[in-house]
């Protein structure tokens, strides 16, 4: 249940700047992005647990974006974890690459 909640605001806070292009809504759904962003280690974190915790029970396209996207909202914190800190940073830039596409 709280899987589909924190997918939304993932994907509100990774599309900030972005939404202005949806029609009637794009500068509302840009707001909300902004003053989620403040909250974005938080919801990457509850993003990547709820990601996993679900991949252990079924893994679906609902816990691999819940994955991917609590690993894109924790750029900033991934090079301090000992050993594997490193190739998920440089896994996540690259990701970021295809972020507007």
């Amino acid at each position: 249940m709280l899987g589909p909640l924190f997918a939304i605001l993932a994907g509100l806070v990774l599309l900030t700047g972005f939404m202005h292009i949806v029609p009637s809504l794009g500068n509302l759904l840009d707001r909300i992005g902004l003053m989620l962003s403040r909250f974005k280690a938080v919801i990457g974190v509850i993003a990547f647990v709820l990601g996993l915790m679900g991949a252990i029970e079924a893994f679906n396209l609902l816990n691999l974006m819940l994955i991917i996207a609590g690993l894109m909202l924790l750029t900033d914190y991934l090079e301090s974890i000992p050993s594997i800190g490193r190739w998920l940073d440089d896994f996540v830039k690259k990701l970021y690459t295809a972020q507007g596409a």
